[in-house]
């Protein structure tokens, strides 16, 4: 596995940085955006890096962001910058070996409300000014979905309906 640190997504913002890990061996892997969790006013993109570890191990990249916290940025400052995260995954697939067409988001409590609010924005507003809107789809997936462990392809997720991803 590679992880590169601190790359800069977003110049605006001093929080506009992000990690990227990628499993050993030759992409484009599937790409997720890992979104850390904090009541909205606190936390860092660290948090995420077991979970990032784990899914290099079954060949899915990650990348785990920073965003601006509610206390010093109003919202939609956070949506905002999970939006460039996506335009970055998206503008620097090739250099990083990632799939730009398989792109996912994740994250556990207010990152997982920010996974809500830029999944539904993206495939709900035609007219969303970021690339997400061609790249990223909300879709309902079982809780207890099973990565298979495998040398080989990039597993399948299996959705609510039993369809793969």
């Amino acid at each position: 596995m590679r992880v590169t640190r601190n790359l800069p997504c977003r110049a605006d913002s001093d929080r506009g940085k992000l990690e990227l890990f990628t499993p050993d061996g030759v992409g484009p892997f599937p790409v997720v955006v890992c979104i850390f969790g904090g009541g909205w006013i606190h936390g860092e993109k660290e948090i995420m890096e077991p979970y990032s570890r784990v899914l290099a191990e079954v060949n899915i990249a990650s990348v785990n962001p920073n965003y601006r916290h509610t206390g010093t940025h109003c919202h939609p400052a956070q949506e905002e910058d999970i939006s460039a995260v996506l335009d970055w995954v998206a503008g620097n697939a090739v250099v990083h070996g990632l799939d730009a067409q398989r792109i996912g988001l994740t994250g556990g409590s207010a990152g997982g409300h920010l996974c809500a609010l830029v999944g539904l924005k993206t495939t709900r507003r035609p007219a969303w000014p970021s690339t997400a809107q061609r790249i990223i789809s909300c879709r309902r997936i079982n809780p207890r979905c099973l990565l298979r462990r495998s040398a080989g392809p990039a597993p399948r997720l299996r959705t609510h309906e039993s369809e793969e991803m």
